[in-house]
């Protein structure tokens, strides 16, 4: 009895554990977060300043970076990572996405897809579960409200 009771007591405890990283897959939709923003009076070389210049301001640690960045297509192509300590209770999980960028006359879009995570030295697995993927969504909209607020922060003359 003693043995049954210690046993659920430790699945109990490793089920806790991995909250988040294990469950129901998300839907296919989640996996993607895309916004567009109108932005007046700006040529397509301002804005892709402008959304350079966000880049740079947002993508903070060393394993976040700009990969491919093209002002002739409009196009700015980064890996974006935060941490996270209740994807995994108790641990810190690394969650890796890629931002795209693409700008042209008065519109700028953000498209964050791809979620990966990891933890310390372990390779990146696909986040897919329905939890995971909220979490990380609340990240993606935050980081899309960053994006709208620096474009209505815009100033052309100073």
């Amino acid at each position: 009895m003693k043995k049954a009771i210690i046993l659920i007591f430790l699945f109990l405890i490793l089920s806790h554990c991995s909250v988040g990283l294990h469950g129901p897959k998300a839907p296919e939709a989640m996996l993607k977060y895309e916004q567009t923003y109108d932005v007046a009076n700006l040529s397509k070389n301002e804005l892709f300043s402008e959304v350079n210049s966000w880049f740079v301001n947002q993508f903070l640690s060393s394993e976040s970076v700009i990969e491919y960045s093209d002002k002739e297509t409009g196009r700015i192509v980064g890996k974006y990572t935060f941490t996270s300590t209740t994807i995994v209770s108790y641990k810190t999980v690394y969650v890796l996405q890629t931002v795209d960028a693409y700008v042209k006359e008065n519109k700028v879009r953000l498209y964050i897809h791809d979620p990966n995570y990891g933890m310390g030295t372990q390779q990146y697995t696909p986040l897919v579960t329905q939890n995971g993927i909220n979490q990380a969504r609340q990240h993606w909209i935050k980081l899309s409200k960053s994006l709208k607020q620096h474009l209505d922060n815009i100033k052309k003359d100073w």
